[in-house]
């Protein structure tokens, strides 16, 4: 036992020793310097004017390539603490925003606009002069263009913006204090930016391009193919001056401007408000009805505005719309004073399942296999699953759901559009959502099924019957 005791405390003493060897580290140096973007976010609402956790700013030197500074701490703010490790560093008092390729020669700075934006990441060129080497002042490098865009479609969608003149690559600065003096280098330049990731709805995007004279054409594509344009999205304007700092701003584009389809009744009977009395319960109706239906189509030609049961088409759900076929609704009417109000109960029925509003086409030799898996609940899950409050007009039959989504309540009949007919069998009644209005004609629409469900469709009908 002692001589292990022995051991052990040699061991020990051996160990001490050894680290007594070992020479610790110098902590590097950390240099700082503060940047503060220009004020103007409300300006140009859609781009990066203010810093953002993980940007980088390049601080050019007198000699030697540029250092790069990293954000200290998360984002957003417009005035930061940069930091680096770089050791002698020589500053010349001009920076650069995004740091990725930027570059300079005495007073000319160089930055890059990509062909490419993520939608609301866009990050603006911008400049910093500094009289002390340590505190800079940003301004933009150049001007920008801003697009609003109305009632974009629900499916993944990308804007292509195109001038005559290059919009991406290197941009020169040649001198600083005349920012607006621009021009590209000819090496990466190119005609097209794209941003990607467009969201649906009202939507506003604003991209940098360089000062001077523009022919500018842009449209919306579908992302899932990147050709597909999105109609009525596609648009041009010649002479369109970009000055540095500014923003031109071009006239919303309404997707949805236009006439509605011509969707009228031949024949309806009167809806029978006391159908509707205390609680009554609801189902789609099957009986003598497909139940779903999407009036489809667009521009011109007898074969567009068509009424196209959702279930005729099942391969291009994958048979995953016919889920909705079993759902009921149980309608409550608390009060009948105008406009009614009340309770839906949207439920999934016996099979205890919703459709789920995807795109499900796999052939490799249509067009429509690019969109497999897009989502279309924005077209057809209009009504909000489970128990929601609803405002019923009886003078106009217009129902609101507390979502603020609207339906068309259609008593029995026979209705049309372009010269096809829907009927709503006795005793049932429909529920019409409105989609989208009348899209222009487009040659390369080949009256496919694409078309009329994810393109331009325009509205959508549930069928029901008293269960």
């Amino acid at each position: 036992m002692k001589k292990i005791i022995i051991l052990f405390a040699t061991a020990f003493v051996a160990c001490i020793a050894c680290n007594k060897e070992i020479v610790e580290q110098p902590v590097p140096e950390v240099y700082t310097i503060t940047a503060t973007a220009p004020d103007s976010k409300a300006l140009i609402d859609g781009l990066q004017v203010n810093w953002t956790t993980g940007d980088q700013v390049a601080l050019f030197q007198t000699s030697g390539s540029p250092a790069l500074f990293t954000l200290e701490g998360e984002g957003p703010v417009t005035n930061g603490t940069f930091s680096t490790t770089t050791s002698g560093l020589h500053p010349n008092g001009l920076a650069a925003f995004p740091a990725a390729g930027a570059s300079n020669t005495g007073s000319k700075v160089s930055v890059v606009i990509p062909a490419e934006f993520p939608y609301g990441t866009a990050p603006v060129p911008m400049v910093g002069v500094s009289s002390d080497g340590t505190t800079f002042n940003f301004a933009l490098a150049c001007g920008a263009i801003q697009i609003s865009l109305k009632d974009v479609p629900p499916y993944p969608c990308n804007l292509v913006i195109t001038s005559n003149k290059n919009i991406t690559g290197t941009l020169d600065i040649p001198d600083y204090a005349n920012p607006t003096n621009t021009a590209f280098a000819s090496e990466g330049a190119g005609k097209t930016i794209t941003v990607t990731g467009i969201p649906k709805g009202n939507v506003t995007v604003t991209v940098p391009l360089p000062a001077g004279t523009h022919n500018i054409s842009f449209k919306l594509v579908a992302a899932a193919d990147g050709t597909s344009v999105v109609p009525r999205s596609d648009k041009s304007k010649s002479g369109v001056e970009i000055i540095a700092s500014k923003i031109a701003r071009m006239k919303q584009i309404d997707l949805e401007e236009g006439s509605k389809a011509p969707f009228q009744k031949d024949s309806e009977k009167t809806f029978s408000v006391t159908s509707l009395l205390g609680t009554t319960t609801w189902k789609v109706c099957t009986n003598g009805s497909s139940g779903l239906y999407v009036l489809g189509g667009g521009g011109s030609g007898s074969s567009y505005n068509r009424f196209i049961p959702v279930t005729e088409k099942s391969w291009c759900w994958n048979y995953n719309a016919s889920n909705e076929l079993d759902n009921e609704l149980v309608i409550t009417i608390t009060s009948y004073s105008s406009p009614f109000q009340g309770k839906f109960n949207w439920g999934a029925g016996a099979n205890g399942k919703f459709w789920n509003y995807k795109w499900s086409f796999t052939n490799a030799s249509s067009a429509s296999a690019a969109f497999n898996g897009t989502d279309l609940s924005a077209y057809y899950d209009r009504i909000p699953k489970g128990e929601s409050s609803v405002s019923l007009d009886i003078s106009t039959w217009d129902i609101t759901f507390s979502n603020g989504d609207k339906a068309h309540l259609l008593a029995a009949g026979v209705y049309s559009s372009n010269g096809n007919q829907l009927t709503v069998p006795d005793n049932c009644f429909a529920l019409k959502f409105h989609i989208g209005n009348l899209k222009p004609y487009n040659s390369t629409w080949h009256d496919q099924d694409i078309d009329r469900f994810i393109f331009s469709p325009l509205e959508y009908f549930i069928v029901f019957e008293k269960k």
